[in-house]
């Protein structure tokens, strides 16, 4: 029996060409980032490409992916997860 996520946000982006963050080793990088609280037990991320007739309930839409719902066009998914440690976490602290 699987429980499901208590609180779930869903994005659909395209990967238009030339719209890609960085290009390493001739491989195309887009990002996306998230600020997580510390306290955050699990995070979980699913790349699909074509979501084609995939229906994803509240999802937030870029206009990229608006314009082009219609394209059967897919990329390689493929992700890496970076964490960044935040050095000053007293100035983080006085700011909350």
């Amino acid at each position: 029996m699987k429980v499901p996520y208590t609180d779930m946000v869903s994005y659909l982006g395209y990967a238009a060409p030339g719209n890609e963050d960085e290009t390493k080793n001739g491989k195309k990088f887009y990002y996306i980032y998230a600020w997580l609280p510390a306290v955050a037990p699990e995070l979980g991320i699913r790349m699909m490409s074509p979501v084609g007739k995939t229906k994803i309930k509240n999802a937030t839409k870029s206009k990229a992916y608006t314009d082009n719902t219609i394209s059967s066009e897919y990329f390689d998914t493929y992700i890496t997860l970076e964490r960044r440690i935040f050095l000053a976490k007293i100035k983080l602290v006085k700011l909350l």
